[in-house]
């Protein structure tokens, strides 16, 4: 329990009653903020994965299974600390493949910043899969899914 305060400048010094463990609060309050970082992370992923499975399970019609899509490519793109990874691009990917939207899997991951999450292997092998169905007849784009 902390018995007594001692401000030093913008920092301050908490102790307990014997006069031990002192600890800038400061300090301590980074600390505390590292470690829920990843937990609030993970519970993003978690409610993000949940929904988009609630939307495959309950689309009607295709228009709206499309624009529930698009608000969850906007997720990503909003809160990139929380959503931005493998997993939950993957996951995007996929329900657009399964609705044959090749354009709008190009669309996103040309959209996606140049980092390990774009170029892993599960990303790259949807990426040319939707370059090669979006146009079979396009040398171009045959190309660009063999880089």
């Amino acid at each position: 329990a902390v018995v007594s305060t001692q401000s030093t400048g913008d920092q301050v010094l908490l102790s307990d009653s014997y006069g031990q463990n002192q600890v800038f609060f400061k300090k301590k309050f980074k600390e505390v903020i590292k470690n829920v970082q990843p937990v609030m992370r993970e519970h993003s992923r978690k409610f993000f994965h949940r929904d988009l499975l609630r939307a495959r399970e309950t689309k009607t019609d295709l228009a709206s299974y499309k624009r529930e899509l698009k608000k969850f490519e906007r997720m990503i793109k909003e809160q990139p600390e929380e959503l931005y990874c493998v997993d939950t691009i993957h996951n995007l990917l996929t329900s657009y493949r399964d609705i044959k939207d090749y354009k709008s899997m190009i669309r996103f991951v040309d959209s996606l910043p140049d980092n390990n999450a774009k170029r892993h292997q599960l990303i790259q092998y949807l990426y040319a899969f939707a370059l090669e169905r979006n146009s079979p007849d396009d040398h171009s784009e045959r190309d660009r899914a063999l880089d």
